[in-house]
């Protein structure tokens, strides 16, 4: 709402006539009928009917023939140096994405109900995905690939417009997914070289950020039976997307990886505590009590792009739930996400002050850890953000005086420091900012950056990077378990939309299949908008995968009747 917008020109570098009859403006071998045949010869049973060809054909952002060179007035004007003002974060690197892939995710940010566009989004990166891994320089990228083919023909399948041919190729997708994701035997070692890699870039050298990206999906596609690389596919999937620039649309694949990532590990680490209930000599994931609102802040974020207010409310009350489960952590997640929410602000006020009003205990989310560092200066800054925005400047303005407490050592804090002195010069033309009746011009958030679509998103490095702060190499390898009371979970909060951030059909009530869970015949189950009845008992067979002889037998979608 705030920021300078200059859309992308498309790079037309050809012009493919093929076989079909269509004529199509592309980049190389991008082109929707060149992925189709691609995928065709490679095996893959397309079909895609000629209805559908015909719409790729003339699709303006697909055909290129009629591209949008105006600004857009909305993201036009000068950026404002109070309300557009955002932390100041390092960025020695940059995501390189080929200018059709960018223009056409751009084209369906822009309109997200744009069946047209998520089936052919699903195609191209089929194409590059499991299902032709072999074309696909490293299986992480093939998994990744897979794993946004799944969202697209979901959504295609959430707007109503699914055929034959997206209803087949999804299944095929699926299959390739899911022996990645149904390990029988987890683990949870913590000491791989891909894990310190993750450190020492997300503490110390965030421009290793993608590569490290990269090189954790790659070691989950050869170890998928390790809880902890999952959860690190999705932490540092999270902060990319979150760090990403404000027209930035790779940042929709950071949010779905951390997503499906996030959905999984939950899901683990919950088998994981029955396990331990079962047999104290088997572990829990000790980083379960935090995954929650982890999880509730990356699938808010595409609720609010595909405008579920449903899910969005589901997801509110997900993330309330957490916080009594963890409130140390949670008023973090919680306080970030309610502060500019008009109904539940107070209740981001109050989450958020917990942790400056309270005794710390001696847990790892109260403490300045080398491992995962905790930022104070944020936690003060933001709560000053609150005072300010809640009309109590002189307290946020005493607040503020807190750096000169040598204790506090406000100079190792260098990323947060400008924000800090920001405040500090600025406070009145803040506070009048907030109070002008006119939301549109409201400041960000300590923690928050705009984004062009999906609603503001959380920053990671000021609270994470080091800085200027320095620690032993023993000090970096200590590990700070929560304490017995926060790891045991007991009764967890159920996953309250889609992995991708929709509300949950509620398919006649029927239960979502889990992983484990034990179903005898005649059990009906829901999984992606299916039902599926099972034949015999069983625990572990996954419903889309099963075939004609086997126990799943599916009974109809989520919207037919039994």
């Amino acid at each position: 709402m705030k920021m300078i917008f200059k859309p992308l020109a498309l790079s037309l570098l050809m012009t493919s006539t093929l076989t079909s009859g269509y004529v199509l403006a592309s980049t190389d071998n991008e082109a929707p009928f060149a992925i189709i045949n691609q995928l065709q010869q490679n095996g893959a049973d397309i079909s895609v009917s000629s209805e559908t060809l015909a719409l790729f054909a003339n699709h303006p952002k697909l055909s290129g023939l009629a591209l949008n060179t105006e600004v857009d007035l909305n993201y036009a004007r000068l950026a404002d140096e109070i309300s557009d003002y955002t932390t100041p974060l390092p960025r020695g690197s940059q995501l390189e994405m080929s200018d059709f892939e960018r223009q056409t995710l751009t084209a369906y940010l822009d309109s997200p109900t744009d069946a047209v566009l998520a089936k052919f989004l699903a195609l191209y990166y089929l194409n590059r995905s499991l299902v032709n891994e072999w074309l696909v320089p490293s299986k992480g990228q093939a998994l990744k690939n897979s794993i946004l083919v799944d969202y697209f023909f979901n959504r295609v399948d959430e707007l109503n417009e699914s055929e034959r041919w997206t209803k087949r190729l999804k299944k095929i997708n699926s299959t390739k997914l899911h022996p990645y994701f149904s390990s029988v035997n987890l683990t949870n070692n913590e000491d791989k070289a891909v894990h310190q890699q993750f450190y020492e870039t997300f503490n110390y050298d965030e421009s290793r950020r993608f590569e490290t990206a990269a090189a954790l999906l790659d070691d989950f596609a050869q170890d998928p039976s390790n809880i902890f690389t999952a959860f690190l596919n999705k932490a540092v999937n999270t902060w990319i997307g979150g760090e990403a620039d404000f027209d930035d649309p790779s940042a929709l694949h950071n949010f779905l990886i951390a997503s499906y990532f996030s959905d999984y590990t939950l899901r683990m680490a919950k088998r994981m505590e029955s396990a331990w209930q079962q047999d104290n000599t088997n572990e829990r994931f000790r980083l379960a009590p935090i995954l929650g609102g982890l999880s509730v802040m990356d699938r808010g974020w595409l609720a609010q792009l595909h405008q579920d207010d449903n899910a969005q409310l589901a997801l509110n009350d997900e993330h309330r739930q957490w916080f009594n489960l963890h409130p140390m952590f949670h008023s973090f997640t919680v306080g970030a996400s309610f502060f500019t929410s008009t109904e539940n602000f107070m209740e981001g006020f109050f989450a958020w002050g917990s942790v400056l009003t309270t005794s710390c205990p001696e847990v790892r989310t109260c403490l300045d850890r080398p491992r995962f560092s905790f930022n104070l200066l944020g936690m003060i800054v933001g709560y000053t953000d609150y005072l300010v925005k809640l009309g109590a400047i002189e307290d946020a303005r005493t607040l503020l005086t807190y750096r000169y407490n040598p204790a506090f050592e406000f100079e190792n804090w260098t990323i947060g420091q400008e924000a800090w002195l920001h405040r500090e010069n600025n406070l009145e033309a803040i506070a009048e900012r907030y109070h002008n009746d006119d939301p549109s011009d409201d400041p960000n958030f300590f923690f928050l950056a705009d984004r062009k679509w999906g609603g503001q998103t959380s920053t990671c490095q000021s609270c994470h990077q080091a800085q200027n702060r320095h620690w032993t190499d023993e000090e970096k390898a200590q590990v700070m378990p929560h304490t017995d009371d926060i790891l045991t979970i007991g009764t967890w909060p159920e996953i309250s939309t889609t992995w991708y951030g929709m509300s949950k059909n509620t398919c006649d009530g029927a239960a979502t299949w889990e992983y484990g869970d034990v179903y005898t015949a005649g059990d009906i189950v829901q999984l992606n908008g299916m039902k599926y009845q099972a034949k015999w008992w069983t625990n572990a067979q996954w419903p889309e995968s099963s075939r004609q002889w086997d126990v799943w037998a599916p009974v109809g979608s989520c919207n037919t009747p039994l």
